[in-house]
């Protein structure tokens, strides 16, 4: 290649002046390989923006789903409390009740043959 078709190929002038003008099959031709990668750039973007959307909605799921069964655990829980706290109270009453009958029922006589009773081991005691 002589000097002067080099000069003319660089000012692209004379028989190089199509390089001037930009087509789309002169862009497509040289630039293809940029295309294509861009274009499988697109897809993997499109195909990870899919994917991830699908995981949070089944992410999703699975959350409201737990969150509902913790709910569900602490009503029963809650309702499991309150039962024992009636039943702890219900006991205390009958004990406080079983506790009044033993002492009514009880004659006084037997009171102060007790108390006769503790004061004599006191007196031998001291």
């Amino acid at each position: 290649m002589s000097s002067i078709e080099k000069l003319s190929e660089q000012l692209r002038i004379g028989s190089y002046e199509y390089l001037r003008h930009w087509t789309l099959k002169r862009t497509w031709d040289i630039f293809w390989p940029v295309f294509f990668v861009i274009f499988i750039l697109i897809i993997a973007l499109l195909t990870h923006g899919w994917m991830t959307e699908k995981t949070v909605q089944k992410r999703t799921h699975q959350l409201r789903r737990s969150l509902v069964n913790q709910r569900l655990a602490e009503r029963k829980a809650q309702k499991r409390a309150e039962r024992i706290e009636f039943l702890e109270k219900r006991s205390l009453v009958g004990q406080l009740s079983s506790i009044v009958a033993h002492e009514l029922n009880t004659p006084p006589c037997c009171h102060s043959k007790y108390y006769l009773y503790a004061s004599q081991q006191d007196r031998f005691c001291t």
